[in-house]
């Protein structure tokens, strides 16, 4: 049995007989198989007890369910794990998890990194850039971590102003009405118990005022897509794509923003990726503006396709088409470490705000790389 990534990759029919359970992540992270047997049962397991015993304050048994854990990926480890388990209080974790991983690290990964298999995103370069042990923990390992989870609400926030302006773009709403109507019937639903729609609110108003009149020309909202690059893919995922009026074939593409703006080589990243993505799967149509609708700000951010193909926006620098291929290159990067190993940052002030620093030799309590 396997779970595919849906979407991402097209499945081909082999003449198998498996039985295929299909499933969509929401935030198409990894476009890969995951055999679904008993093994990825237990490493699904052991995950869920590495953070129950993180929660509880527990270092010592968090080390053991962290060797186990990472046991279950690696050969080589099981025979020493099940001598120590047992006794696990009378060992010394920093000392033996030293001794155990040693020989994983010298015996390499072991894995051939195969580009059909994996899409890269913005946030996965971008957690590549700040640290390439960060990535391996939480996009190639998946190790769980508190950091993971929204303690402050802002990104519930976020998700939630996307989601009611993805029905109401959908539904070409007419009125401030329907909209706020939208939002106080979604904000009934379970999944967004903890959101103020006091919150909400304002950021729904700076929408409607701006957009009001645009609603009409919309193509799509929130698509997907995978695009092929020097070998690589990417993905994202685009909230919204309008055709400019008076136009048959050019269109701006729109991305909603509810807190701050991102700074000019992110938005560069993520702006000319989505435009490369839409023109992979709709060709016959012409990108000519790019557009951040900051919702807490006072206006937005656009950008125009000039002569020279290049996306400019008033007074601000052009978006620059060099990031890429600069993308382009971390990809290559990532692809030499999966084969070879992901090594450590040497930065204090990114270990201090990691949410996997428990994980690492250094970190907080516990004294073992992965």
């Amino acid at each position: 049995m396997f779970l595919l990534d849906v979407g991402l990759v097209e499945l081909q029919d082999d003449g198998s007989d498996d039985e295929l359970v299909y499933f969509k992540d929401s935030e198409v992270k990894v476009c890969e198989l995951v055999p679904d047997d008993e093994l990825e049962r237990e490493k699904t397991r052991w995950q869920k007890l590495v953070i129950e015993s993180l929660d509880s304050g527990d270092l010592s048994e968090a080390m053991h369910n962290v060797l186990v854990y990472r046991s279950l990926h690696d050969e080589g480890v099981g025979d020493y794990l099940s001598e120590i388990s047992s006794n696990w209080s009378a060992i010394d974790p920093e000392a033996d998890s030293k001794e155990i991983l040693s020989g994983i690290e010298s015996s390499g990964t072991g894995l051939k990194f195969n580009p059909e298999t994996m899409a890269f995103s913005v946030s996965s370069i971008k957690t590549y850039e700040r640290c390439p042990k960060q990535y391996e923990l939480s996009q190639i390992l998946r190790m769980p971590t508190r950091a993971a989870e929204d303690s402050t609400g802002v990104m519930m926030l976020g998700n939630f102003v996307h989601k009611v302006l993805e029905v109401a773009v959908k539904d070409k709403i007419a009125s401030e009405d329907e909209l706020n109507a939208i939002a106080d019937e979604l904000i009934q639903k379970a999944e967004w118990k903890g959101v103020d729609i006091e919150w909400v609110k304002p950021l729904l108003e700076v929408f409607w005022l701006r957009n009001k009149d645009r609603i009409k020309d919309n193509l799509f909202v929130e698509m997907r897509f995978t695009v092929p690059l020097d070998g690589f893919i990417f993905k994202g995922f685009i909230d919204r794509v309008d055709l400019l009026p008076g136009s048959e074939n050019e269109v701006e593409i729109i991305d909603y923003k509810t807190g701050g703006e991102p700074g000019p080589e992110e938005r560069a990243k993520q702006l000319l990726l989505y435009a490369r993505g839409f023109n992979h799967l709709h060709p016959e149509y012409v990108v000519r503006r790019l557009s951040l609708d900051l919702l807490a700000r006072d206006k937005p951010r656009v950008y125009e396709l000039q002569d020279n193909g290049e996306y400019a926006g008033g007074r601000v620098k052009p978006l620059d088409m060099g990031v890429i291929e600069g993308m382009v290159g971390t990809a290559r990067q990532i692809a030499h470490d999966y084969e070879h190993g992901f090594d450590k940052i040497d930065d204090a002030g990114v270990c201090r705000d990691c949410g996997f620093r428990l994980y690492c030799e250094g970190g907080e309590g516990v004294g073992v790389v992965l």
